[in-house]
């Protein structure tokens, strides 16, 4: 069985080593790198299916660092999914703006974070991560 390939993108080694074990043992092959341009850099030699990027907050390195990503022809297709670390958590249409199949938040809820893994390796014709915001109901009463 072929299990997917993800890059775990976090400058604090730690952190690094925590998320690739806890991907590790839930059958996952993983491949740590520093930086974005690290990332990009090994995804020549292996192709990343899922790229879990840490960043601090929506702060000019962060948006270079995933313009970088989406600049590389081989990486413009790979789901990103981003680990925020530090404040509050970025809301999604935000997310959705910086290329971002979703967000979740430091320090990790397990099954969340393994929910959001599985959603982004997902088909994406099959799975809308960021689920439209329904329309409010109509008020029938009040058209009539």
């Amino acid at each position: 069985m072929n299990h997917p390939t993800i890059f775990v993108v976090d400058d604090a080694k730690e952190h690094r080593h925590i998320l690739t074990a806890l991907l590790r043992g839930h059958g996952y092959q993983v491949v740590e790198v520093e930086d974005t341009l690290d990332a990009i850099v090994r995804s020549y030699e292996i192709m990343p299916d899922l790229l879990v990027v840490s960043f601090n907050s929506a702060d000019a390195r962060t948006l270079h660092g995933l313009d970088r990503l989406r600049s590389a022809a081989n990486l413009a297709d790979v789901p990103v999914l981003g680990a925020n670390s530090a404040g509050p958590l970025l809301d999604r249409r935000a997310a959705w703006r910086l290329g971002l199949v979703d967000c979740v938040e430091k320090p990790f809820n397990v099954d969340y974070l393994l929910d959001r893994v599985t959603r982004a390796l997902a088909p994406r014709e099959v799975v809308a991560i960021f689920e439209p915001v329904p329309a409010r109901p109509m008020n029938l009463a009040r058209v009539a």
